[in-house]
């Protein structure tokens, strides 16, 4: 089944693919083998990140990940995952890990879903469209859960698939990522354009970024990428590059003992006024308020 035809699925049968289509992937993936391009595909996925920090981007959301943080993505939701170099080079190796698991909607099949038992599961993987980053507790059972997959015999992996399914349908600990109205209908030719306007990005938000530079990665001209990108991710290229350098300095905020000032130039800003006006937009506070609201609060 292709995307064009699961979007126009009907409600009815969304969750009602054949069980034959179905089946469960689950590994350990090291940086080098994670596909960190903006992509989609059939399955859904959740994603542990067991190992290093970066930028996700997630149909029309972005924002950082961290160590530990669990990720349930619906089918044909396009993402990808950035992890950030200085975390991957600190100890001279490549340290950046993730638990992947990927399933096909219709792997307990359309009469499973479509039970008054199983309606909580239903809602779930109708918000997981959005995208859910999960929370709290949960996030760690269901971290739990997969890591004693990776190793599982396929019948034992269905079990605790069913298990993690139903712990997250019962609880309430998860953030919807995406917006409501986004639409998930990302070419392949999309998908390669945005990935590369993406990792242009995080390996240059440091520099000073022309609208005329990025458009020409893409062979379009300012005015078409303008209208391309925030169609299809619901936001302007420099709302997202501000998001980009502002996430970054929080990271060096509070991980590094440098000023203000030198973290305003590292992220892209030669006016530290510009900086402070933009951090707080994002963050609803200062730099200064930021690293000190961190702090008070792991001190507690």
């Amino acid at each position: 089944m292709d995307q064009k035809q699961f979007a126009n699925m009907p409600q009815d049968l969304m969750w009602s693919m054949p069980v034959q289509e179905a089946g469960v992937s689950v590994r350990e993936q090291l940086e080098e083998d994670l596909a960190n391009n903006w992509h989609c595909h059939p399955e859904m996925e959740i994603v542990y990140v067991k190992r290093g920090e970066g930028v996700c981007l997630i149909g029309d959301h972005a924002g950082r990940f961290s160590k530990g943080d669990v990720f349930l993505l619906g089918p044909y939701l396009p993402h990808c995952f950035h992890h950030e170099p200085v975390v991957l080079d600190e100890t001279g190796m490549n340290n950046g890990t993730a638990v992947c698991l990927k399933f096909l909607p219709g792997i307990m099949g359309g009469t499973f879903l479509n039970g008054a038992e199983t309606i909580s599961i239903r809602k779930l993987f109708q918000a997981a469209c959005n995208g859910i980053r999960l929370t709290g507790a949960l996030s760690e059972e269901v971290a739990g859960l997969m890591e004693e997959m990776v190793a599982a015999t396929p019948v034992k992996r269905l079990i605790l698939l069913f298990t993690l399914l139903e712990r997250m349908a019962d609880d309430n600990g998860g953030i919807l990522l995406s917006s409501n109205g986004y639409s998930n209908h990302v070419s392949i030719p999309d998908q390669s354009r945005i990935s590369k306007v993406f990792d242009y990005t995080m390996n240059n938000y440091g520099d000073k970024i022309s609208l005329e530079s990025v458009a020409a990665l893409v062979h379009m001209s300012p005015h078409s990428f303008c209208r391309f990108f925030k169609s299809r991710t619901r936001k302007s290229y420099f709302q997202f590059l501000t998001e980009v350098r502002v996430w970054n300095a929080c990271r060096l905020l509070l991980e590094d003992d440098l000023t203000v000032s030198e973290i305003s130039f590292m992220c892209g800003y030669n006016n530290i006024s510009h900086f402070n006006h933009q951090f707080k937009q994002v963050m609803f506070k200062s730099p200064r308020e930021y690293k000190k609201a961190f702090h008070h609060e792991a001190a507690s």
